[in-house]
């Protein structure tokens, strides 16, 4: 399948999700496009301090050294909504709107993206970007290479889904209602992560609601949809 794709403004990639109109992003927010952002922010809530309290709940791995036991913590969890709207908000170039998404398009991506088999040539795709950088390119590899056979296990399939860590990634945060000021998370996280989950029925992943938006929690983090 011939991926249409995007880079986002700290240059990780975004796929075209045709049923939607819309691109999401191909991996949840990694630590790197949150460092890119406190880099660039002149907000002066986002100092070091608020980063390491980030890393404080999910310890930071370079790319190089991204494994099968740890490649979640190339992801950015433990940040609230809020904090990921003014991510979502350093992002926004234009007039196009990158925001959390909705239960409802969190789901139909991943409908769409399960039914599009494993292949080599998604991540060749990827890869080929010629703007994607090399600490990006270092970190899809081995994240690819480190889930390949852990999300095969779990239940004898593997999909676009599971590349992209819609299962066996972090949970992720999407607005449950309309107004967008209700929060749950959608995913599925690994075992060694945060504890063991049952496997869903017919591959889909838990819903987990987060009451509280102003606790961080350990193993929820997010991925944007850029909206045309």
């Amino acid at each position: 399948m011939q991926l249409e794709i995007i880079l986002d403004r700290a240059g990780f990639p975004m796929i075209l999700i045709e049923p939607l109109s819309s691109y999401i992003h191909w991996l949840p927010i990694t630590k790197i496009q949150i460092e890119y952002f406190l880099c660039s922010t002149n907000e002066t809530a986002f100092d070091d301090l608020w980063y390491q309290n980030v890393l404080g709940l999910n310890g930071r791995v370079s790319p190089g050294k991204i494994g099968q036991d740890n490649y979640w913590q190339a992801i950015a969890t433990g940040i609230i909504p809020r904090d990921m709207k003014r991510f979502a908000a350093w992002c926004n170039q234009s007039s196009s709107s990158f925001d959390i998404p909705t239960a409802e398009e969190w789901f139909t991506t991943y409908e769409y993206v399960r039914a599009i088999g494993d292949d080599k040539v998604n991540i060749d795709q990827i890869l080929k970007q010629s703007q994607l950088t090399q600490r990006a390119k270092m970190l899809i590899e081995n994240i690819e290479f480190s889930t390949s056979k852990a999300t095969f296990e779990l239940d004898g399939t593997r999909t676009m889904a599971d590349q992209m860590l819609m299962r066996l990634g972090v949970m992720e945060y999407v607005y449950l209602d309309e107004q967008r000021n209700t929060y749950g998370g959608y995913g599925q996280t690994n075992s060694n992560f945060f504890g063991s989950f049952e496997t869903p029925r017919k591959n889909f992943p838990q819903t987990l609601n987060n009451p509280r938006e102003g606790a961080p929690m350990r193993h929820y983090g997010f991925r944007l949809i850029k909206r045309r």
